[in-house]
Parts: structure tokens; sequence; C-alpha cells
């Protein structure tokens, strides 16, 4: 059965992010087996990518070539082929980029990255090298103020 708890192909343990491709396959951050798994829109075991390099992926996004994943205890954004091979990955960790605690991110047309920090309370936007453009933080509950931001 998919979607069950355990470790088995077909089963998931802590998922967390999750979308769909443009043929309908389901991407799921399956954070506790260290991989993504894949599905079919049917629901049918499709493959498994990223167990030798992930560690604790909490989001997942496709774009075109590309299965991008957020590694929450790597701080890095992984960079995948349709096939599972690894391209590239950023570092999301410096002086003035730091991520502590990185929960969903996104990617604009550009291939900027935006990362939501959670114990920070901010979202940083890399480029698509890794180097900080914009940080986005207050920490409060007024207008434009973020307190544990988590999507």
């Amino acid at each position: 059965m998919v979607g069950t708890k355990g470790e088995e192909v077909r089963q998931l343990n802590d998922p967390r992010g999750v979308c769909t491709d443009y043929y309908r396959d389901i991407y799921v951050a399956d954070c506790g087996n260290h991989r993504v798994s894949i599905f079919s829109e049917d629901l049918k075991f499709v493959k498994i990518i990223g167990t030798s390099r992930l560690k604790y992926p909490q989001d997942v996004k496709v774009i075109p070539n590309s299965i991008v994943v957020l590694d929450r205890s790597e701080y890095c954004v992984h960079f995948f082929s349709r096939d599972g091979d690894m391209i590239k990955s950023i570092i999301t960790q410096g002086r003035s980029g730091v991520i502590y605690h990185p929960l969903f991110f996104c990617l604009d047309p550009a291939g900027n990255i935006l990362i939501t920090d959670w114990v920070d309370s901010d979202a940083k936007i890399f480029s698509p090298v890794g180097e900080v453009l914009h940080m986005l933080r207050k920490d409060g509950q007024g207008k434009w103020e973020f307190v544990s931001p988590c999507g």
C-alpha cells in the first residue's frame, strides 16, 4: 500500500513537502527515509531519488529538467536530474545568509530561491549560485513582520 508508514520503497516516514509535475507524477519529500519518493497520479510507485545524498528533505519542487529539494539539516538546496542524478547543490549558510531552520522554498522564473526560516523568523532570497540577494527579516506581528514563517 502506498503511503503507509515504513522504510520500504512504497512507504513513507515523516513526509513533508509535496508537489506534482507536468505529467501529474507526485513527489514527496520523505524526511524520515532521507529521500524523495515519486508516485504516478494513480499512486503507483515510480522511483526514489536522493538516498545517498539527502539527510532530511523538507520540501520538493519540479522545474523543467530538474527536481529541486530543500534539505533541512544540510542547509542546502539540491538539484537532481529527472533521472535522479545530482546536478548541483547550493549551500544556504554563510555570514549574511544563514538559514537556521529552513521549512519551505520556491523558485522564481530567474532561478532565484526564496527560503523561509522558522527559527530566525525571516525569509531569504538566494541567487541561482547561492549568493544572498535579499533578507526579509522582521520579527513581530505588525504589517510585513514574520513570526516563525512556515510556508
